[in-house]
């Protein structure tokens, strides 16, 4: 989309908050986001395009204990909101953390036995767990989509008119 529209990018992986907290300061042009759980919070952004992909999460282990979620003692990334409320909705207990590597740690130690993890982020997370595999299927699926920031209505402007070309 923004080749096509003769933007050079720049790509930055921040949480959701952080990212919004650099859009609104003017630092960053846009936010790659979801609707669900995030809508109510993206103010100031204007919608362009349509789903970029969908991110699905699961739950990733060590070792597995069973299809029973509730035997996992299980911690998640903070900032994810959307994946806090889908286990909420599951009646899931467990615990955040603002650090993956922390996580990591964590389950190193055996202090807690799993966390949720998108599938597309499953090779880097194998990576800090040793012997980290999914062990429940697909828990939460979401849309990726594309926020600018009105306050750059010349990128939406350019953004728009390239979706529309042929």
């Amino acid at each position: 989309m923004y080749k096509k529209a003769n933007i050079e990018v720049e790509v930055r992986r921040y949480t959701m908050d952080r990212a919004l907290a650099e859009a609104k300061a003017g630092r960053v042009d846009a936010v790659l986001g979801h609707p669900l759980g995030t809508e109510s919070i993206i103010t100031d952004f204007e919608l362009v395009g349509g789903t970029l992909t969908k991110l699905e999460f699961a739950l990733f282990a060590p070792k597995s204990k069973g299809k029973n979620l509730s035997d996992y003692k299980i911690i998640v990334l903070r900032g994810m909101p959307y994946v806090e409320q889908t286990l909420e909705k599951l009646k899931i207990n467990f615990d955040t953390n603002s650090d993956a590597n922390a996580i990591a740690k964590l389950i190193n130690l055996k202090r807690f036995d799993a966390t949720i993890v998108s599938l597309d982020s499953y090779e880097w997370a194998k990576g800090l767990i040793p012997g980290l595999k999914q062990v429940s299927p697909v828990l939460a699926q979401f849309d990726i989509r594309h926020y600018i920031s009105t306050k750059k209505p010349e990128i939406i402007k350019k953004l728009k008119a390239s979706i529309l070309s042929p």
